[in-house]
Protein backbone atom coordinates (compact mmCIF):
# COMPACT_ATOMS: atom_id res chain seq x y z
CA UNK A 1 0.00 0.00 0.00
CA UNK A 2 1.33 3.13 -1.49
CA UNK A 3 2.35 5.75 1.59
CA UNK A 4 1.52 8.57 -0.34
CA UNK A 5 -1.25 10.11 -2.15
CA UNK A 6 -0.13 10.95 -6.20
CA UNK A 7 -2.00 14.14 -8.11
CA UNK A 8 -2.93 12.12 -10.99
CA UNK A 9 -5.51 14.73 -12.38
CA UNK A 10 -5.90 18.31 -11.50
CA UNK A 11 -7.97 21.26 -13.04
CA UNK A 12 -8.61 24.56 -12.75
CA UNK A 13 -6.58 27.79 -12.78
CA UNK A 14 -4.24 26.51 -10.12
CA UNK A 15 -3.68 23.09 -11.06
CA UNK A 16 -1.51 20.66 -8.74
CA UNK A 17 1.51 19.78 -11.49
CA UNK A 18 0.68 16.03 -12.13
CA UNK A 19 3.14 13.65 -10.06
CA UNK A 20 2.96 15.73 -7.02
CA UNK A 21 2.69 13.59 -3.66
CA UNK A 22 1.60 14.35 -0.27
CA UNK A 23 1.76 12.06 2.78
CA UNK A 24 -1.53 9.65 2.61
CA UNK A 25 -2.51 10.70 6.50
CA UNK A 26 -2.23 14.62 5.24
CA UNK A 27 -5.36 16.72 5.06
CA UNK A 28 -9.02 16.14 4.21
CA UNK A 29 -7.92 14.00 1.51
CA UNK A 30 -5.75 11.53 3.37
CA UNK A 31 -8.63 11.33 5.95
CA UNK A 32 -11.07 10.26 3.15
CA UNK A 33 -8.76 7.55 1.95
CA UNK A 34 -8.03 6.22 4.84
CA UNK A 35 -11.46 6.28 6.56
CA UNK A 36 -13.22 5.13 3.27
CA UNK A 37 -15.79 8.21 3.86
CA UNK A 38 -16.82 10.81 2.02
CA UNK A 39 -16.32 14.66 3.33
CA UNK A 40 -18.38 17.58 3.13
CA UNK A 41 -16.10 21.11 3.60
CA UNK A 42 -18.29 24.26 4.11
CA UNK A 43 -15.20 26.25 5.65
CA UNK A 44 -11.74 24.76 4.80
CA UNK A 45 -9.52 27.21 6.81
CA UNK A 46 -11.31 26.01 10.51
CA UNK A 47 -11.44 22.54 9.91
CA UNK A 48 -8.70 21.09 11.46
CA UNK A 49 -7.88 17.77 8.99
CA UNK A 50 -7.21 20.50 6.40
CA UNK A 51 -3.75 20.43 4.74
CA UNK A 52 -2.61 24.19 3.54
CA UNK A 53 0.56 22.93 1.98
CA UNK A 54 -0.73 22.73 -1.63
CA UNK A 55 -2.66 26.08 -1.48
CA UNK A 56 0.41 27.50 -0.53
CA UNK A 57 2.28 25.66 -3.58
CA UNK A 58 -0.39 26.48 -6.01
CA UNK A 59 -1.05 29.95 -4.92
CA UNK A 60 -4.90 28.49 -4.50
CA UNK A 61 -6.98 29.12 -1.73
CA UNK A 62 -9.27 26.68 -0.69
CA UNK A 63 -12.74 27.37 0.52
CA UNK A 64 -15.09 24.56 0.44
CA UNK A 65 -14.84 21.14 -0.62
CA UNK A 66 -16.51 17.51 -1.03
CA UNK A 67 -13.78 14.88 -1.34
CA UNK A 68 -14.89 10.98 -1.26
CA UNK A 69 -12.89 8.19 -2.10
CA UNK A 70 -12.28 6.13 -5.45
CA UNK A 71 -12.45 2.52 -4.53
CA UNK A 72 -11.18 -0.95 -5.68
CA UNK A 73 -13.74 -3.21 -6.41
CA UNK A 74 -12.90 -5.24 -3.33
CA UNK A 75 -13.73 -1.86 -1.37
CA UNK A 76 -10.19 -1.30 -0.48
CA UNK A 77 -9.46 2.37 -1.33
CA UNK A 78 -7.35 3.75 -4.08
CA UNK A 79 -7.50 7.23 -4.28
CA UNK A 80 -9.77 10.41 -3.57
CA UNK A 81 -11.59 12.81 -5.81
CA UNK A 82 -11.96 16.46 -4.84
CA UNK A 83 -14.15 19.13 -6.03
CA UNK A 84 -12.96 22.53 -4.59
CA UNK A 85 -14.95 25.74 -4.05
CA UNK A 86 -17.91 25.11 -5.38
CA UNK A 87 -19.65 28.06 -6.83
CA UNK A 88 -22.68 29.17 -7.03
CA UNK A 89 -23.45 27.82 -3.49
CA UNK A 90 -22.02 25.71 -0.89
CA UNK A 91 -21.41 22.28 -1.13
CA UNK A 92 -23.93 19.68 -0.13
CA UNK A 93 -25.54 15.48 -0.05
CA UNK A 94 -26.57 15.73 -3.69
CA UNK A 95 -22.83 16.58 -4.37
CA UNK A 96 -21.53 13.92 -2.40
CA UNK A 97 -23.76 11.83 -4.07
CA UNK A 98 -22.89 13.16 -7.68
CA UNK A 99 -18.93 12.42 -6.56
CA UNK A 100 -19.84 8.79 -5.41
CA UNK A 101 -21.29 7.83 -8.70
CA UNK A 102 -18.53 9.79 -10.57
CA UNK A 103 -15.96 7.73 -8.16
CA UNK A 104 -17.60 4.07 -8.95
CA UNK A 105 -17.35 4.75 -12.68
CA UNK A 106 -13.82 6.05 -12.19
CA UNK A 107 -13.15 2.96 -9.99
CA UNK A 108 -14.33 0.94 -13.32
CA UNK A 109 -11.95 3.00 -15.48
CA UNK A 110 -8.90 2.37 -13.49
CA UNK A 111 -10.10 -1.79 -13.17
CA UNK A 112 -10.59 -1.66 -17.23
CA UNK A 113 -7.41 0.22 -17.77
CA UNK A 114 -5.79 -2.24 -15.15
CA UNK A 115 -7.07 -5.13 -17.59
CA UNK A 116 -6.32 -3.33 -20.88
CA UNK A 117 -2.53 -3.18 -19.69
CA UNK A 118 -2.17 -6.59 -19.35
CA UNK A 119 -2.80 -6.99 -23.04
CA UNK A 120 -1.45 -3.33 -24.38
CA UNK A 121 -0.50 -0.03 -23.57
CA UNK A 122 -3.24 2.20 -22.56
CA UNK A 123 -2.99 5.96 -22.43
CA UNK A 124 -3.96 6.48 -18.89
CA UNK A 125 -4.55 9.79 -18.30
CA UNK A 126 -6.13 10.76 -21.93
CA UNK A 127 -8.71 7.83 -20.79
CA UNK A 128 -9.24 9.02 -17.04
CA UNK A 129 -10.26 12.10 -18.78
CA UNK A 130 -12.64 11.14 -21.50
CA UNK A 131 -14.72 9.19 -18.57
CA UNK A 132 -14.83 12.07 -16.46
CA UNK A 133 -16.05 14.17 -19.41
CA UNK A 134 -18.32 10.72 -20.59
CA UNK A 135 -19.61 11.12 -16.70
CA UNK A 136 -19.98 14.54 -16.76
CA UNK A 137 -22.67 14.61 -19.65
CA UNK A 138 -24.36 11.34 -18.40
CA UNK A 139 -24.77 13.30 -15.24
CA UNK A 140 -26.05 16.14 -16.87
CA UNK A 141 -28.75 14.16 -18.59
CA UNK A 142 -29.38 12.28 -15.42
CA UNK A 143 -29.98 16.06 -13.28
CA UNK A 144 -32.30 17.41 -16.22
CA UNK A 145 -33.78 14.29 -16.12
CA UNK A 146 -34.56 14.57 -12.43
CA UNK A 147 -36.25 18.00 -12.63
CA UNK A 148 -38.26 17.36 -15.14
CA UNK A 149 -39.58 14.71 -13.11
CA UNK A 150 -39.86 16.63 -10.04
CA UNK A 151 -41.85 18.89 -11.93
CA UNK A 152 -43.86 16.49 -13.07
CA UNK A 153 -44.49 15.29 -9.69
CA UNK A 154 -45.50 18.56 -8.31
CA UNK A 155 -47.86 18.68 -11.25
CA UNK A 156 -49.60 15.36 -10.69
CA UNK A 157 -49.77 15.84 -6.99
CA UNK A 158 -51.20 19.46 -7.27
CA UNK A 159 -54.13 17.91 -9.98
CA UNK A 160 -54.54 15.20 -7.60
CA UNK A 161 -54.61 17.97 -4.59
CA UNK A 162 -57.19 19.67 -6.57
CA UNK A 163 -59.21 16.63 -7.39
CA UNK A 164 -60.19 15.73 -4.24
CA UNK A 165 -61.34 19.14 -2.80
CA UNK A 166 -63.32 19.54 -6.01
CA UNK A 167 -67.14 18.19 -5.53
Amino acid sequence: EPKKLEFKLSKGPHPVPNGTTIFRNLGIAGHVLLSGQPAIVLDAKKDPRHWAGIDQMTGFSTKNMIATPIKRLDGEPLGVIEILNKSPGTPNQEDVIFLQILSSFLSLAFHKSWLERSHQTVDFMHFIEDCVHNMKNMLMTIFSCEELLRDELAQLSHDESSTKSAP
